[in-house]
């Protein structure tokens, strides 16, 4: 049984809230003509929005990927670990994996001859 997990789900979502809130600077900033081109570039594709629904559907996506890692975050048992030391993921967590059996392989023969 695995007892750590890489961080890779929080990067990609952390990245992609990133690419989402840069997208939402970039439509606040649009001047009208800007906004009237969007609108008419995204009605010819098929799809038929208002300026402010791109806004509200920019900020819903940020608000539902952060309600996403907050969830996340709250099915964990403890508070997430960062390791600043030396080694790969895989190598830190094999490195754990095996700290925490022989701590549990120790506890185990304590309690046999307890």
């Amino acid at each position: 049984m695995r007892h750590f997990l890489p961080a890779t789900q929080l990067r990609e979502e952390m990245l992609a809230i990133k690419e989402e809130a840069r997208y939402l600077s970039e439509l606040v900033s649009l001047d009208d003509d800007e906004r009237a081109k969007l609108i008419e570039f995204y009605a010819s594709n098929g799809y038929h929005v208002t300026y402010e629904d791109e806004l509200r559907r920019a900020v819903d996506s940020i608000r539902k990927r952060v309600e996403t890692l907050n969830d996340l975050f709250a099915r964990l048992a403890c508070d997430p670990l960062i390791w600043l030391g030396e080694g790969n993921t895989e190598e830190v967590i094999s490195l754990l994996e095996e700290l925490l059996d022989k701590h549990a392989n120790k506890r185990s023969r304590q309690q046999r001859f307890a």
